[in-house]
């Protein structure tokens, strides 16, 4: 039984000392034995997770190669597009996105807000109620 992680992910950067993959979670992660793998900078494709660097950081490898020489076929181009799609994400230039510990937050304070405001309408509601109340038995 297989029980490796699988994510998906596009290759960013092949040369260097740390070959790189921004997975769909926006993570960079680092390309585990790159120079073994007939991959290329825009190779998108599922990645299992092997492990985690001295510093963190996720280490991948591709699961399989598609097609012969490492590109990818229409069904497999397909499913990237409908995955991403899915995802919420739309395919081409990646823009950056706040990191997702600071959008938690952002939305952990908007949360709290919305619920303050929420109490102070309930409280608006009641006091009014009262008044109108009061005036209706004078």
């Amino acid at each position: 039984m297989n029980d490796k992680v699988t994510l998906f992910g596009e290759v960013v950067a092949v040369d260097g000392e740390d070959p790189q993959v921004r997975l769909d979670t926006d993570e960079l992660a680092i390309l585990h034995d790159a120079s073994s793998q007939p991959l290329h900078v825009g190779y998108r494709g599922e990645f299992s997770v092997e492990g985690s660097s001295p510093e963190g950081r996720t280490i991948v490898a591709p699961v399989r190669l598609a097609g012969s020489e490492g590109h990818a076929t229409a069904f497999d181009l397909e499913f990237d597009r409908l995955h991403s799609a899915l995802s919420g994400r739309h395919q081409g230039a990646r823009s950056r996105t706040p990191n997702p510990v600071t959008r938690s937050i952002q939305e952990e304070q908007i949360r709290g807000w919305v619920n303050r405001v929420d109490t102070a309408l309930s409280q608006l509601r009641k006091h009014r109620a009262r008044r109108l109340n009061e005036n209706d038995e004078s």
